[in-house]
């Protein structure tokens, strides 16, 4: 059974779920990392641990991420977002999952500007 870290403060939702099942061919084992990430070395180990990586963080720890871990499988989701109407002068977001991408390649090369 293949083991996922996710890393994320949100539940998985039953369409993320469904996915990674056709993803790894069935059930899976799921490491749930919901707290805070600032420093990725403190998830080190459970990245080690785990046969792929699904993740919602900036880019810039998305980065990092795929460069700790060559050739471990990093994915993200595809997020759908729909306005939905609240009756008021603001709508809503409605977020829903839109399939799930592997992370190939990340290169990120920024300037400091202050």
């Amino acid at each position: 059974m293949q083991k996922i870290l996710w890393i994320s403060r949100h539940v998985l939702t039953d369409d993320q779920r469904a996915g990674l099942e056709r993803l790894c061919g069935g059930a899976f084992e799921l490491v749930w990392w919901k707290e805070n990430v600032e420093d990725l070395q403190l998830l080190a180990s459970a990245a080690e641990a785990a046969d792929m990586i699904a993740a919602v963080l900036p880019v810039h720890l998305l980065a990092r991420l795929v460069a700790m871990f060559p050739g471990k499988p990093v994915l993200i989701d595809l997020a759908q977002r729909t306005l939905v109407s609240t009756g008021g002068p603001e709508a809503a977001v409605r977020f829903s999952h839109g399939g799930w991408q592997r992370i190939r390649r990340l290169e990120l090369e920024l300037e400091p500007l202050d």
